[in-house]
């Protein structure tokens, strides 16, 4: 972690600023507790950061990451097959799947 407090350190360093708020983005049921567990790490090892969590319902993170309104989400992948090319094509445009989104 002191490594990433450094590089943390240099970065409000480069911006000017001696802190830095971000969004944290996520559903309101499912990654829930994950999301508020990620911003008590972050903030208790990085000083400086603040991360505000937003969850919301699945489909309203969905828009918000596909207009680019957060600035870090977290995103469940998933499959309809067990099979590890399902999860291969979640990585392609054309599948629909996370580079489509992002596009």
């Amino acid at each position: 972690m002191k490594k990433a407090q450094q590089y943390f350190q240099a970065v409000l360093k480069e911006l000017g600023q001696d802190s830095l708020t971000l969004n944290l983005l996520g559903d309101d049921a499912v990654t829930k507790s994950i999301t508020e567990f990620l911003q008590s790490q972050l903030a208790s090892h990085l000083d400086g950061l603040k991360v505000e969590v937003t969850n919301i319902p699945k489909q309203s993170r969905i828009t918000h990451m596909q207009s680019g309104d957060y600035d870090f989400g977290l995103h469940r992948l998933g499959s309809r097959f067990p099979r590890c090319d399902s999860f291969l094509n979640l990585f392609t445009t054309e599948s629909g799947g996370m580079l489509s989104m992002m596009n």
